[in-house]
């Protein structure tokens, strides 16, 4: 992929390569609440000015390949969702003794917002998980571990649709390339076909 950091809106794509009609089908952006118009069209415009679509069918299979690899990309933000969302399991399931009553209010406050930040090294409270997972010699690498075993069907389940939209993105490169290719052969055959005519037509004469 390029470098130029293509920032194009969809709507001004559709304009150029669609009738007015369907333009519906490229300009839509699938996007959550939490997600960036601009990291969207970022990766539309760039996606497009490598593939330079030719034509409405091109235009829409193109398309279908930046919503592919942004549903990917969306798919791997929650992967990690997944993970943090277990760790303050893992940390109490790790730990012990039981943790503190000190520790205890933290977590029945806060307990996921604090026990990630605690793994990442952040917060004032992050000192206190600290020192209950060195006294029970619970490194992160473990509670992480433990994570992951939480949540490891739900990260297959992840992983098999990330391949899902990975396999899809390659079966519209690919259709993308064969409609070229078939373009270019039946271009070499309307050519070769008038050579032929031309030589004949020599002939005659």
């Amino acid at each position: 992929m390029t470098n130029s950091n293509t920032h194009t809106a969809p709507e001004e794509v559709a304009a150029r390569l669609v009738p007015e009609q369907f333009s519906h089908l490229l300009a839509e952006r699938p996007l959550l609440w939490n997600e960036s118009e601009d990291e969207y069209d970022t990766l539309f415009g760039e996606i497009f000015a490598e593939l330079d679509p030719k034509g409405i069918i091109e235009a829409i299979l193109a398309k279908d390949i930046v919503d592919h690899m942004w549903d990917a990309r969306r798919l791997r933000r929650i992967k990690i969702a997944a993970l943090r969302v277990e760790l303050p399991r893992a940390f109490t399931e790790l730990v012990k003794p039981q943790p503190s009553e000190l520790m205890q209010n933290y977590l029945a406050q806060q307990t996921q917002p604090l026990v990630f930040a605690a793994l990442a090294g952040k917060t004032i409270q992050a000192q206190a998980v600290k020192k209950e997972m060195e006294a029970s010699h619970v490194t992160p690498e473990m509670a992480q571990y433990a994570a992951f075993k939480y949540a490891s069907g739900v990260l297959t389940a992840i992983d098999a649709a990330i391949t899902r939209h990975e396999r899809r993105r390659d079966q519209l490169l690919k259709q993308i390339q064969d409609r070229r290719q078939a373009f270019k052969a039946m271009a070499r055959g309307l050519l070769q076909r008038d050579a032929a005519e031309d030589i004949e037509g020599v002939g005659v004469n």
